[in-house]
């Protein structure tokens, strides 16, 4: 649901863009109702509402009413979800028992067993954590800052980051250095699954092949060019990285202070945005002969049935 609105308020916002004829108020409604659909499901994604300012001024009667009515529409969005997720929000200003207390940690890490999902616990500490009932049963000691699951019960909150500024940065970096190439196969769908409970890869060649269709398709055609400002590149540069920077700034809350990366960071979380993403980098210079959207349409089609198989081989093999 939430991907298909946001393609489709692209997808709008571009028609009013690069379409034929005058931008009236009635012509932004469809994009206004669209972006109200979208924003309550995943407040992550209300920023995708700066892109009504890709609208072109000399496609409104004026300047000021081209002002007021992309303004009309993020305000409108905004209000919608304020409403929408008003409990929600209260409840996000009060204070919970998962933040980290307020004290500077040890950066220094102990020797450690690092399981598959990035935690840092040593298993003589593990071990030492539990108890056993006569029946010798494991008893999980409720005071313990373990979790039964391994994690910690603290959580990167912004006065633990404000706190140990070094631990969030070496966080992040651990995360960029070792977990980048899952997330970009993830967004074009060739890695599969949550990374840390299963874990489905097919091959890089299907990668690179998607990618590469996905730029093919934003090279215009000669007869059929659409003019990419400047303004709007970089407004889809921008648009891209402020939810990318969103996603991130919500799953570190979500990450317990003994993980080495950022937790539940996907690749999917990223598609909304790159299609603007791939506009922004489409070529200035680079025109086509002739239109060639059916070849890449069948070609992504038969590359996803690929993928599907392979995905399919490699199940099939780790159950045998």
């Amino acid at each position: 649901y939430v991907i298909s609105m946001a393609f489709l308020f692209t997808a709008i916002v571009f028609s009013l863009t690069y379409g034929a004829g005058k931008i009236t108020y009635k012509s932004l409604i469809p994009l206004c109702v669209v972006l109200c659909m979208l924003v309550p499901a995943k407040t992550i994604y209300i920023v995708m509402g700066l892109l009504v300012f890709m609208l072109p001024n000399s496609k409104f009667d004026s300047k000021k009413k081209a002002l007021l009515g992309k303004s009309a529409v993020l305000l409108c969005a905004v209000l919608f979800w304020a409403f929408t997720n008003l409990g929600s929000v209260i409840n996000t200003l009060k204070p919970h028992s998962t933040a980290a207390p307020n004290t500077t940690v040890e950066t220094e890490e102990p020797a450690a067993d690092i399981t598959d999902n990035g935690v840092i616990y040593p298993y003589e500490i593990m071990m030492s954590e539990m108890q056993t009932d006569e029946q010798d049963r494991v008893v999980w000691d409720a005071e313990s800052d373990i979790l039964p699951n391994g994690d910690s019960k603290y959580y990167y909150s912004i006065p633990y980051i404000l706190h140990n500024i070094k631990s969030t940065v070496k966080l992040v970096m651990r995360t960029l250095t070792t977990q980048t190439g899952k997330y970009l196969q993830t967004v074009v769908g060739t890695r599969l699954g949550e990374i840390i409970v299963v874990d489905l890869q097919a091959s890089w060649i299907w990668f690179i092949a998607i990618v590469s269709m996905l730029y093919r398709s934003v090279i215009p055609v000669k007869d059929r060019e659409y003019k990419h400002t400047t303004a709007n590149r970089l407004l889809g540069i921008g648009v891209f990285l402020l939810v990318v920077a969103r996603v991130v700034a919500a799953c570190i809350m979500w990450t317990p202070v003994n993980y080495r990366t950022i937790f539940g960071i996907q690749g999917r979380y990223f598609l909304p945005a790159l299609p603007v993403f791939i506009m922004a980098l489409a070529p200035k210079n680079l025109r086509l002969e002739k239109n060639v959207d059916g070849i890449l349409l069948w070609g992504i089609l038969a590359v996803d049935i690929l993928v599907v198989l392979n995905v399919f081989v490699i199940m099939t093999g780790n159950m045998g």
